[in-house]
């Protein structure tokens, strides 16, 4: 089964998140493979790459920290230490770097794969941070995680156009109009 992927979080790390679809009803892994696994990681922007099942695992592993810890910080509980410290230890590894080529900028890693790990861990980092924070939102619909990088900082919804957020006000016209008839 071929997947397409969303990037419309606005966070890598929540992103991943997101490759657990209808995650409180009823849950499918859209990463449950290697080969979609390296399919989510290129589509993430990361240079494409062939991963193994445990690589695979791992990158699953990071999806579950970040879910635990990021939902747990958004309902005012203790973020399970396991998650965390994952976290950390996903992040101490060197990210990509700038490499200048003569013309552009390039960036690489002798492992892109660990590389790529890290960028993901260091974003959920920085989704935690005291300034960030408050612009972590799950959707009132579908209940995804995002960072709300609108400028007034209001968003509701995932998707406002053609997603959670529209059927909210289809259904409030249609409630609306009902009442009035």
């Amino acid at each position: 089964m071929r997947t397409s992927f969303e990037f419309s979080s606005g966070s890598l790390a929540l992103d991943l998140v997101d490759t657990v679809s209808a995650r409180h009803s009823a849950p499918l892994d859209l990463i449950e493979t290697a080969d979609a696994a390296a399919r989510w990681l290129a589509g993430a922007g990361f240079t494409p790459m062939r991963i193994s099942e445990e690589d695979a695992q791992t990158l699953r592993q990071l999806r579950d920290a970040v879910f635990q810890v990021t939902d747990a910080v958004l309902h005012h509980t203790d973020p399970p230490t396991s998650g965390v410290e994952f976290l950390n230890q996903m992040a101490r590894h060197a990210g990509f770097r700038p490499q200048w080529t003569g013309t552009l900028i390039e960036y690489r890693s002798d492992d892109p794969l660990r590389a790529a790990l890290s960028d993901i861990a260091a974003d959920a980092l920085s989704n935690l941070d005291p300034a960030v924070l408050p612009r972590l939102r799950e959707c009132e619909e579908c209940r995804m995680l995002f960072r709300d990088r609108s400028k007034p900082g209001t968003r509701r919804w995932c998707s406002s156009s053609s997603g959670c957020g529209n059927r909210a006000k289809v259904r409030r016209h249609r409630a609306k109009m009902k009442r009035s008839n």
